[in-house]
């Protein structure tokens, strides 16, 4: 892949207002941008802005300064956008597809944390809050569901296929669809799922990070591998990658 500068699309400000997310849509028709305004400004493919709204928070009497946004995702159909915010929501907006569609709020989600994470779902969108919690947010119940607690605050996480997903927390576990099956010395703040037709660069991947991240062999990483394995639910690059490190 190789990446060429097209163009600017905001400029730098002399002030402590920094971008909050960016997100495109699907169907790469909007690119959705949060500021620490609490603002979300909407572009084009050819990265000309065709709108802007302004959020609100989750309690009217605490003030339009009682949050900021925390993330932003949109749906897999591209009609939806999720936002999320420090004062634990997360609002969901009918934006449409196209540009034709008026903007309107359908779906608020209450948490009992901040949502720091937030990722398309099937029906809706996925969250990690900073209590530790892995939500489903449904936005057709309109209900949200907790999928599992670490305990810690969730600083990542990624959705795969065949049904994965992952999180990643500060005090660096992190967790497959519920399951402990890794804890570093260091946060995970980013990581990617990879699909099984991608098992021979995963592999390698493993072997890379082997070499330059050896830490990852501890005893803890090998034995919640081990487990996995035993429960059949460890791919065959990572097995692979565990007995190299169980010989040495």
């Amino acid at each position: 892949m190789r990446l060429k500068f097209f163009k600017t699309l905001l400029d730098a400000q002399e002030s402590d207002t920094p971008v909050a997310d960016i997100c495109w849509s699907p169907n790469n028709v909007k690119l959705a941008v949060a500021t620490f305004e609490r603002v979300v400004l909407l572009f084009d493919r050819d990265g000309m802005r065709r709108d802007k709204f302004s959020t609100k928070p989750a309690d009217a009497a605490a003030g339009k300064k009682s949050y900021v946004i925390t993330g932003l995702a949109f749906s897999d159909n591209s009609e939806l956008l999720g936002v999320a915010q420090s004062d634990n929501m997360v609002f969901v907006y009918r934006i449409g597809a196209d540009w034709s569609g008026k903007k309107v709020i359908c779906n608020k989600f209450p948490l009992t944390g901040s949502p720091l994470r937030l990722l398309s779902a099937d029906t809706g969108f996925f969250t990690g809050t900073s209590d530790g919690k892995i939500r489903s947010l449904d936005c057709k119940t309109n209900k949200s569901s907790s999928l599992w607690s670490a305990g810690s605050c969730c600083v990542s996480l990624a959705r795969g296929s065949e049904a994965m997903l992952a999180s990643g927390h500060i005090d660096g576990t992190l967790y497959l669809n519920g399951r402990l099956i890794l804890r570093y010395t260091l946060p995970p703040t980013a990581m990617v799922l990879v699909s099984s037709y991608e098992a021979s660069q995963y592999e390698s991947m493993l072997r890379l990070v082997a070499a330059h991240r050896p830490a990852l062999l501890q005893a803890t990483r090998k034995k919640a591998a081990s487990d996995l394995r035993a429960a059949g639910e460890l791919r065959a690059a990572e097995t692979y990658y565990i007995q190299a490190g169980e010989n040495h």
